[in-house]
């Protein structure tokens, strides 16, 4: 049961959530109500820990502008492991990979630093709706009385609409008929927000990580002479 609890801190594409709940599920199955209340009381467990550790004070709501004159402090003499630990306390590995750290459920951030400047990721991470590109954007699915669903569209054949939600939920994905749907709107699956927990210098370290692809011999980690 111990490498199930390991199995959902490892890395990997957006399916591999999905896939480490239905292992447990299938192994809780087949050991009988036993190990099916033993998996319950570690699931719990392992989800209040996750808890405590994720509860992080707020700082501010930042913008954009607060960081109109600092942008270019990302690209020297940041901290590396700092950078590395935001990049999974603030959510980020949850969704996005850099290098083999992260989840592919979002674009993978690897390359970004040869694409996008430190201005545009910060654009993307304050305010993730100004610039949605199509082939991430996500749909909020309202289904009258019913839950509403979002995530990623992954495909809409034989009356059933497929949608991927969120990695951290477990679920590979969740159909809905058509027939139920009553509303689609497009929306980002990211949520704004995410580092108003963060002070600024561990946003720039953050930037300078993900611009790096999480290399730790990037001039941005160089100290300066």
């Amino acid at each position: 049961m111990s490498a199930l609890d390991r199995a959902k801190s490892y890395s990997g594409g957006a399916s591999l959530p999905g896939f480490v709940a239905a292992i447990r599920s299938d192994f809780a199955k087949n050991l009988g109500p036993a190990a099916s209340d033993d998996l319950a009381a570690r699931e719990a467990a392992m989800k209040e820990a996750a808890v405590e550790a994720d509860v992080r004070a707020f700082v501010r709501a930042w913008s954009v502008d607060d960081f109109s004159t600092h942008l270019a402090r990302v690209h020297a003499g940041r901290d590396h492991a700092r950078g590395a630990r935001m990049f999974e306390a603030l959510q980020c590995a949850a969704c996005h990979k850099v290098g083999d750290v992260g989840i592919a459920y979002g674009p993978d951030l690897t390359g970004v630093g040869g694409r996008f400047s430190a201005h545009d990721l910060l654009v993307a991470i304050i305010d993730p709706e100004r610039d949605l590109s199509d082939q991430y954007a996500g749909v909020l699915v309202e289904r009258g009385d019913a839950d509403p669903v979002i995530g990623l569209p992954i495909s809409e054949e034989g009356g059933v609409l497929a949608v991927a939600p969120d990695p951290r939920t477990g679920a590979l994905r969740v159909e809905i008929p058509l027939g139920e749907i009553t509303s689609r709107t497009p929306v980002t699956p990211m949520a704004a927000g995410l580092v108003d927990t963060a002070s600024m210098d561990e946003i720039l370290d953050l930037l300078a990580y993900m611009r790096s692809g999480g290399d730790a011999t990037d001039t941005a980690f160089k100290r300066p002479p």
